[in-house]
């Protein structure tokens, strides 16, 4: 008979404490924010402004009226929130943590003159002159069949290897989906095709960059091309190269690559 009162009695009591934990309110709301390695682009007080009256509502309400996973969903809205996380701990306080977005690439679409970040999934930050992110330069006209995405396996390869790294300035996506990389070694673009044999086709390229540039000169060809299998087309500059103009604002000089585009000249060389 002690033994069930107990029971009862324990019973009673953790209802009771659970039904006062509901009705209390939390402690504290503790922001941090993870990775933010890049000039501080994301603060604790910019999720506190987030939030609103809900930040300074979690040490008001209810405990039981507060969903984590809500203040989850609305961080995640945010465009510059690459994660986030929201739990309660013991001492009663609620800890979310956040981690800016990792920009995979800074997009410049020419169909709307827009420019933004994305990172790897895609999601999009728009671009704000309080920071400027280090990330590969992607440009073109993007539309529902060619996306800024496409062209992120090539840009992977890229920061893999340092000597492409050093090579590439930037990268435009063609409406038809052909990538063009820009190099620094100016006068000419690179007709990448699709992202699919990577690495072969900057064996190719590479290749091609020693063995016949020294010899027909750096400022020869408008286009070499490693789209098709097996082959380097390079076409031959119809036009005396215009001075480079002098920069403006925080835009790179890149060569326009409209009119450097090799479609069905004869492969100068095959290269297995």
């Amino acid at each position: 008979m002690l033994s069930l009162l107990l029971t009862a009695y324990l019973v009673v009591a953790l209802c009771y404490a659970s039904q006062q934990a509901a009705a209390d309110p939390y402690r504290a709301l503790k922001i941090y924010v993870e990775g933010n390695s890049a000039g501080g682009f994301v603060t604790p007080d910019d999720i506190r402004h987030e939030l609103g009256q809900l930040s300074r509502d979690i040490t008001r309400l209810p405990a039981d009226s507060i969903n984590t996973l809500a203040i989850e969903k609305r961080i995640l809205a945010m465009d510059n929130i690459e994660t986030a996380n929201c739990v309660v701990l013991n001492n009663r306080t609620i800890a979310l943590t956040v981690e800016p977005l990792v920009p995979a690439a800074r997009i410049f679409d020419t169909s709307t003159g827009s420019n933004f970040y994305i990172n790897r999934s895609g999601k999009r930050m728009k671009a704000n002159a309080r920071y400027r992110l280090d990330a590969p330069v992607v440009v073109g006209r993007f539309s529902d069949k060619v996306q800024p995405t496409d062209a992120l396996p090539v840009i992977d390869y890229i920061n893999s290897r340092q000597d492409l790294t050093d090579l590439v300035s930037s990268i435009k996506v063609t409406p038809k989906g052909d990538i063009l990389l820009i190099p620094r070694i100016r006068g000419h673009v690179i007709n990448f095709g699709d992202s699919s044999d990577i690495a072969n086709k900057f064996d190719r390229l590479l290749a091609f960059y020693r063995q016949v540039m020294p010899v027909k000169g750096w400022e020869y060809y408008d286009t070499l091309s490693v789209k098709w299998r097996g082959q380097v087309v390079a076409k031959q500059r119809n036009k005396a190269l215009e001075p480079q103009p002098d920069l403006v604002g925080d835009e790179e000089y890149i060569d326009d690559p409209g009119t450097m585009m090799a479609t069905t000249d004869t492969p100068l060389t095959d290269m297995q």
